[in-house]
């Protein structure tokens, strides 16, 4: 089940423009945003609604739409959209199909007639108005309603407290109606427009709240098979990126049996092996983690992890490259005081804490910061990734469910069956992938040497000794020749396989323990969180968290040895790593690590 939402449409006619329209859109997000990013409920804010927006996104949000806010230029049989005017039966119809629609709010002129329509189309409640409304006391009465809505207060008391508001800045009290005959219920001369009506035998619609806190429900569909859903999704959106995944597109067309054994293997070998990884242990049959179980619910949570933590070092290696390159060029760079409180949040996350820490707050901000410096993304599909994330769909409620989810597993998630929780994660998940699966199109490498081929009279060229850290099952080193070159014992981005021109550098946050020592098979670690009374950096193995390493200066740790479990090992020198964090933290944060 996805999150109740909230969806505000606002219009203004070109013609003759409402002033207070946009303080009213602007003023309602901002009293609605706490209890959305806490994930109580989703907020839909559409400024400029149209019929065709509207249409499009009602038929989107099917079954989630709880209330339903119109601000405009309205009538008794039409409301005015953006330079539109839609008919006040074809509206009613669209929201008469949200099976759990409890309250229209119509904060134009002259409402009240469309609200027989509306209660007899099956709408619980509906706020409207009897007589043309003034438009800075339309703002007024909107905001008052939403700011006790928004305080967990029910309907008919935001409604009532609103009422008090307007008659306090000096005009009569509104009247709240129980019943649908509204020819009898005229508030009259001395009333103020708004109106709140019930349809009868449902008047305990009155003491609905806004969802006060995160609840998830046990909901499995008929006939659902665990990974069914997910490679589904995955099939369509790494296609794109995948000449394999194209060829069996290819073939269902022309009517063959494609299965989900035919494309797995695609999808795993063009995803990066982080994120692939957690994928083949879902799809496996002999982990057991393709059956609805805790276990498997904690691997679509990782998976999830995982993915928010790719994507917060790809931006702070390319906010730290912003900054190096700016400085070197001897201009004056500083992070904002909010990119910078939240690089220190991160940092000082310890052991306990980082495993349920949002990594959001960092990606918007380093993007928010490369934003100011018109600093163009490494990834270009961000842009598109952060638009769709703003608009409040069903990426941003996915995220949203993700992350609560996150949370409440590290509390210990106690109870709920977790098996239960595993569709709705799938199908979450599935949605974060739809919109993320642009990450086949990159290529990430550990690059573990370069040498130098220099021959007389002619242009050097540079081989690098390196892992492919696409294709799950490989991880392989091998040698390839460019005509220009990478940087030594790092873990790199590139935008194209066929050269290393374009690359970004996420070392020291993703380490590769084969690119240090003579492995020829990568063992690939995330940055967890900095010791400070140890004095090491931590990282985890991105294959599996329960296992970690520890970097430290002159005294390396010993860690249980990936190859031979239980075995000792002394760890090879990284001091590469810690010389490249020290001067993060010089250059970036302005601080030392154990200065957090």
């Amino acid at each position: 089940m996805s999150l109740p939402l909230i969806y505000l449409a606002f219009a203004n006619d070109s013609e003759s423009p409402l002033p207070a329209i946009s303080r009213e859109h602007d003023a309602l997000q901002e009293l609605l945003t706490d209890g959305a990013s806490r994930q109580f409920y989703q907020l839909h804010p559409d400024p400029f609604a149209s019929i065709e927006k509207v249409s499009r996104n009602l038929s989107a949000f099917r079954d989630r739409v709880y209330l339903f806010h119109f601000g405009g230029h309205a009538g008794g049989r039409q409301l005015i959209l953006t330079d539109q005017e839609a008919n006040s039966d074809g509206i009613a119809g669209m929201l008469a199909g949200q099976k759990n629609l409890k309250l229209v709010f119509l904060n134009g002129c002259s409402t009240r007639e469309q609200v027989r329509l509306l209660l007899d189309k099956g709408i619980p409640a509906v706020i409207a108005t009897s007589a043309p409304i003034n438009d800075e006391s339309a703002g007024m009465f909107a905001r008052q309603f939403y700011h006790a809505l928004a305080r967990q207060h029910s309907i008919e008391e935001a409604f009532q407290q609103a009422a008090s508001a307007v008659k306090a800045a000096g005009a009569h009290a509104p009247q709240a109606f129980r019943g649908i005959d509204t020819a009898e219920n005229d508030p009259g001369a001395e009333g103020l427009p708004w109106g709140l009506y019930t349809r009868e035998g449902v008047e305990e619609i009155l003491s609905w709240k806004l969802p006060g806190q995160r609840i998830f429900a046990s909901y499995e569909p008929p006939g659902w098979a665990p990974n069914s859903f997910i490679i589904n999704v995955l099939f369509q959106a790494l296609a794109p990126y995948d000449q394999n995944l194209q060829a069996e597109q290819a073939r269902l067309r022309a009517g063959e049996d494609v299965s989900e054994w035919d494309v797995r293997p695609h999808i795993l070998n063009c995803l990066p092996s982080p994120i692939a990884e957690q994928l083949r242990k879902l799809f496996a049959p002999d982990g057991g983690y393709d059956k609805a179980s805790p276990e498997r619910l904690e691997k679509l949570i990782y998976a999830y992890s995982v993915t928010m933590e790719l994507l917060a070092f790809i931006m702070l290696a390319q906010l730290w490259d912003l900054m190096w390159n700016r400085t070197t060029r001897n201009e004056d760079i500083a992070l904002t005081p909010e990119t910078r409180a939240n690089l220190l949040e991160y940092f000082r996350q310890d052991e306990g804490s980082i495993q349920s820490f949002n990594f959001i707050p960092l990606i918007r901000s380093a993007r928010q910061f490369l934003d100011r410096k018109e600093e163009a993304y490494f990834l270009k599909e961000l842009e598109e990734v952060h638009k769709i994330y703003e608009s409040g769909g069903t990426f941003s409620a996915a995220i949203g469910f993700m992350e609560q989810l996150k949370k409440e597993w590290a509390a210990g998630l106690t109870g709920l069956d977790a098996a239960s929780l595993c569709y709705q994660a799938e199908e979450q998940l599935a949605e974060v992938f739809r919109v993320l699966g642009f990450l086949a199109k990159y290529k990430l490498r550990t690059i573990k040497n370069i040498y130098l081929i220099r021959q007389r009279h002619q242009q050097p060229r540079y081989r690098h000794s390196l892992i492919e850290l696409e294709r799950v099952s490989s991880g392989i080193q091998r040698d390839r020749t460019f005509e220009v070159y990478a940087d030594n014992q790092s873990v790199v981005f590139l935008k194209s396989d066929k050269d290393v021109g374009e690359y970004l550098n996420l070392s020291p946050f993703v380490l590769d323990k084969s690119a240090f020592t003579n492995d020829h098979k990568s063992f690939l670690f995330f940055f967890s969180h900095y010791d400070k009374a140890g004095k090491g950096y931590c990282y985890t193995y991105a294959n599996d968290p329960s296992r970690s390493l520890e970097v430290k200066r002159k005294q390396p740790a010993l860690a249980l040895s990936l190859s031979t479990p239980g075995k000792k090992e002394e760890e090879p020198d990284y001091g590469k790593a810690i010389d490249e964090f020290e001067t993060f933290f010089e250059l970036v944060i302005g601080t030392k690590p154990e200065a957090l």
